[in-house]
């Protein structure tokens, strides 16, 4: 059994929505559903397949998409208070947020449609779902996102925004010393 971090992609779509608000910029509903994808497949990556929010895609010739997410969407969003996340799901979504809002639109469908899933699952004018595990399986044939190979990384706020915390590992005494001619 999976349990999500989070209860619904409405919330989601809306920590996004409010993010570019802060920030004085204006997603459309494509980039939303772009950032969303990115951050339920990155944290599969980052939380050893769990997946951040009960959700299925949609894989056809636009892209990759959460098909009720688009319904609602179609016609304007609706009004919703300001969400709220824990301080780690924040810290996550932030990281998500500084690597790739800063794309076009049209750069992130080209990134998603880069992807192995894309690759694999897409079938011209076809609309096929993909749950959970198939992105969880894709993500087993090194997916294309692995932009940080993350076993047990951890994720923490630093002055500049989200950083990924390490273990310090110090140089040996001998690699120090041939360096500098000792």
């Amino acid at each position: 059994m999976l349990i999500s971090k989070l209860d619904n992609v409405i919330d989601l779509a809306y920590w996004f929505f409010d993010k570019a608000a802060d920030e004085n910029c204006n997603i459309d509903n494509t980039k939303t559903q772009c950032l969303i994808f990115l951050a339920q497949i990155k944290y599969a990556e980052f939380y050893k397949k769990v997946p951040l929010v009960p959700t299925v895609f949609v894989c056809d010739d636009s892209g990759i998409y959460e098909p009720n997410l688009k319904k609602i969407l179609h016609l304007g969003r609706p009004l919703l208070p300001k969400i709220s996340f824990s301080s780690e799901i924040n810290t996550f979504l932030n990281s998500v947020w500084n690597e790739f809002a800063s794309l076009s639109t049209e750069k992130l469908e080209t990134l998603i449609k880069n992807f192995n899933i894309y690759r694999e699952y897409h079938q011209k004018n076809k609309k096929i779902i993909l749950d959970f595990k198939s992105l969880v399986e894709s993500l087993n044939k090194n997916s294309k996102i692995d932009v940080i190979n993350c076993t047990e990384k951890k994720i923490l706020n630093s002055l500049n925004g989200p950083v990924v915390v390490s273990q310090w590992l110090p140089k040996r005494v001998s690699e120090l010393t041939s360096k500098h001619g000792g």
